[in-house]
């Protein structure tokens, strides 16, 4: 990653980006472009599971590096008390958390909907959602095709 220059609208702004696929991707892409130190979390048995998708080149996917470019990445097992800790340490440094899970998936792991209540005053929290919550298709994939009302 090219550090930001020092003028840059976002600079000195710490993003933890807990997102995949798409939407949370690109969100936090403008972030970087903008000139935020976005740090992506990814998983340690391979990491976004977009690295793999599209064209490739030198085992780096198009797809993944556009949507990742400027980001800093760290894998961590966030199922996992050391991965946890870690995460928990960069959520309290960062301006900005942004994810993209299913509903439930950061109850699950134990950080709730908002892991923002962990962190400073001045924190964001944003969550792009594939589905309403609540509704019929909160807890489903962003992928499962269902009818939209």
């Amino acid at each position: 990653m090219t550090a930001p220059p020092p003028d840059a609208q976002l600079a000195g702004i710490r993003v933890v980006d807990l997102t995949r696929i798409l939407s949370g991707p690109f969100c936090t892409m403008l972030l970087a472009d903008l000139g935020a130190d976005v740090i992506k979390i990814e998983t340690p048995d391979g990491g976004d599971s977009v690295r793999q998708q599209g064209a490739s080149r030198d085992g780096l996917s198009w797809y993944f590096a556009n949507f990742n470019r400027n980001k800093r990445s760290v894998a961590l097992d966030l199922r996992a008390a050391e991965g946890k800790a870690l995460l928990e340490r960069l959520i309290a440094g960062a301006d900005v958390v942004v994810e993209n899970y299913r509903p439930g998936v950061l109850d699950e792991m134990g950080f709730g909907f908002d892991p923002c209540g962990r962190s400073g005053p001045t924190s964001s929290c944003a969550a792009s959602r594939g589905s309403a919550r609540p509704g019929p298709t909160a807890t489903a994939p962003p992928s499962t095709s269902s009818p939209r009302p």
